[in-house]
């Protein structure tokens, strides 16, 4: 396609700015599950996995098929703005898919460093997580009942 003059001035900019530099757009492929995780962590204010600790007095997070569906939304048009961004700016980003990053985040790491073209000259050595997942079990009550809903409920945009 036509790249938007737009796009590629930007990508100048960032050229001149960062010589030599590597696009990696890290992208979650079920939008749901995101805006499920997004809900209950706007609920608790717990985001990631070191502020368990936080827990003990956090509200219990509540199912609410709108607001999450709004997440959802969202998630799905910030999405398709990079997308498009690249497309118009004429960028190849290294796609990196956080569910797969996620089950086997080293191998991810040594898939983005080769895919740099980085020589890491014997074993790449990565660090092991500090965080985990948070979603547990409510998550895909959640996730079950918001597909129910969806079935039967009229569209919204």
């Amino acid at each position: 396609g036509e790249v938007g003059r737009e796009g590629e001035e930007t990508r100048e900019v960032l050229e001149r700015v960062f010589p030599n530099l590597h696009y990696l757009w890290v992208r979650r492929d079920d939008k749901l599950r995101q805006a499920i995780s997004m809900w209950k962590a706007k609920q608790t204010k717990i985001y990631n996995s070191l502020q368990e600790s936080e827990l003990q007095g956090a509200a219990e997070p509540v199912f609410d098929f709108e607001e999450i569906r709004k997440q959802k939304q969202r998630f799905e048009q910030e999405d398709e703005s990079w997308r498009q961004f690249f497309a118009e700016s004429g960028i190849t980003p290294i796609i990196v898919h956080y569910e797969r990053f996620a089950e086997n985040y080293e191998s991810g790491v040594g898939g983005i460093v080769r895919e740099l073209g980085i020589d890491v000259a014997g074993e790449l050595a990565v660090k092991p997580l500090t965080y985990r997942k948070l979603s547990d079990a409510t998550n895909e009550e959640w996730r079950t009942r918001y597909l129910e809903m969806e079935a039967v409920a009229p569209s919204s945009s």
